[in-house]
């Protein structure tokens, strides 16, 4: 079954499908950008199931976008991703 979890409120930004930080491969490496408070610290986690996730980097916003490229991806048949806020 589902559980409900409360956590702080969060803004989502909708990107576009196309332009710097969208989603796609440069070379053979899949990335996207992302952006947030400066100073911030961020982690981009990897899964390939959705249920077990690794934390591939941890970093801190600076005050433009930052561009996420996975080497990996060019040998994973498929993964998700996603970023938190520790």
């Amino acid at each position: 079954g589902f559980t409900s979890v409360v956590s702080a409120s969060a803004a989502l930004v909708v990107m576009s499908s196309s332009g710097a930080g969208a989603p796609g491969f440069t070379g053979d490496e899949f990335g996207f950008g992302i952006s947030g408070p400066a100073g911030t610290s961020f982690i981009v986690e990897s899964s390939a199931n959705l249920t077990g996730w690794q934390a591939i980097v941890t970093d801190f916003f600076g005050p433009g976008m930052f561009l996420f490229l996975d080497p990996a991806s060019s040998t994973n048949a498929m993964s998700f991703y996603r970023v938190v806020l520790p």
